[in-house]
């Protein structure tokens, strides 16, 4: 069995970085490594958001940072990415299904195919588009 003791004794002692401000070249160099993955990301730049805040705060957990500055800084360094790159994040009513650009189709469109409703129904054209819309909200596939 495993002596616990010499486990714990074999850890090794990180220096703790007691400031949490990188140099600006540092963090310039940082958005520079970052800007060619947000430029190739698809669909869009926020794609490499979070992987690549995750893995800057890795590098910089690991090198003594505290979490919570290492999150900070790996924050700031993205969101420069991000700036450089020109992303905009879109309003939270644009990323809403149904949202086109002069409004909402749902008043007046079938909340699952888009198409015209008639006027006896007020969310889905047919029964069929009802149980569609229902099954992809809890996550079911259908077959076929």
């Amino acid at each position: 069995m495993l002596d616990r003791t010499t486990h714990r004794n074999r850890r090794r002692e990180r220096p703790v970085v007691v400031g949490f401000r990188m140099s600006k070249a540092k963090h310039d160099e940082l958005i520079d490594l970052l800007v060619p993955f947000m430029q190739e990301a698809q669909p869009t730049a926020f794609a490499w958001e979070g992987p690549g805040r995750h893995a800057l705060r890795q590098r910089l957990c690991l090198k003594g940072w505290r979490w919570s500055h290492a999150d900070m800084e790996a924050s700031a360094v993205v969101h420069g990415a991000l700036d450089v790159v020109g992303a905009k994040r879109p309003l939270w009513i644009e990323g809403q299904m149904g949202y086109c650009e002069s409004g909402f189709l749902r008043d007046e469109h079938c909340w699952n195919c888009g198409s015209p409703l008639p006027e006896q129904r007020k969310k889905f054209c047919s029964n069929h588009c009802r149980f569609v819309a229902s099954q992809s909200l809890h996550g079911y596939q259908l077959a076929g």
